[in-house]
């Protein structure tokens, strides 16, 4: 209910989230009163937005997003010279949260500007955020993906020792053929919280491209330069 409210531009009616949902009328009622007296929801002639609470929560829980902002985003692009976003891991999935410039291929923008959900292991990011989460977290989201994914977690788990020692995760066309991604560890009080992820274009199959190489050495000197001067 929450994530419908948020990606609505005017919000929700009572119906378009009974027919979302395939629910009664009166249940999402009942739901939809109980969300905005809690403040989940804001109503205002009977659409329903995103409330306060939800950001608060975050706020208690240490849960914030990362603190890069958009114009700190579109500098490290520059740095880079090749398209950059920035990405968290949401429970088992990634989510995209902001991006640099304007020529990343079609198939990449709508996923990045929606914030649509992409799976842990088939993309950089998340294979990069996934080897520095809690141990024991990460086992348990491991165990869940396990029974449909059991190749790709155990790719992973292969994977998990080079990424932790690199500090960084590759993708090779793995969710699209087209595209490179390599993946750059955001830290925030010693803990790793986002990703940047810097995408090429796969030219030649097979081969590897020092372009992210390149490009992912320039925005760690960069930012680390800007970590410093801050300090």
């Amino acid at each position: 209910m929450l994530d419908l409210a948020a990606r609505a531009q005017r919000g929700i009616t009572l119906s378009e989230a009974a027919s979302a949902l395939t629910a009664p009328i009166s249940s999402v009622q009942h739901l939809l009163n109980g969300l905005v007296a809690t403040g989940f929801l804001r109503e205002r002639e009977r659409r329903y937005t995103l409330g306060l609470a939800p950001a608060l929560l975050a706020l208690v829980g240490g849960r914030a997003l990362p603190w890069i902002d958009q114009r700190e985003l579109d500098r490290l692009g520059r740095v880079a010279g090749i398209p950059i976003t920035l990405a968290t891991r949401v429970g088992s999935e990634v989510i995209y949260l902001a991006r640099s410039g304007s020529d990343l291929w079609p198939a990449s923008v709508h996923i990045i500007d929606d914030h649509l959900a992409r799976p842990l292991l088939g993309t950089a990011a998340g294979r990069l955020l996934l080897a520095f989460t809690d141990p024991t977290e990460r086992e348990d989201i491991l165990s869940g993906l396990q029974v449909d994914q059991s190749a790709e977690v155990d790719a992973f788990r292969e994977e998990l020792p080079t990424i932790r020692k690199n500090r960084y995760a590759r993708s090779e066309g793995l969710t699209d053929p087209g595209a490179r991604a390599l993946a750059i560890p955001v830290i925030e009080a010693g803990k790793v919280t986002a990703a940047l992820v810097l995408f090429a274009a796969v030219e030649q199959p097979g081969t590897t491209d020092i372009k992210l190489d390149i490009a992912a050495h320039r925005v760690h000197d960069a930012w680390a330069k800007q970590l410093s001067d801050m300090s």
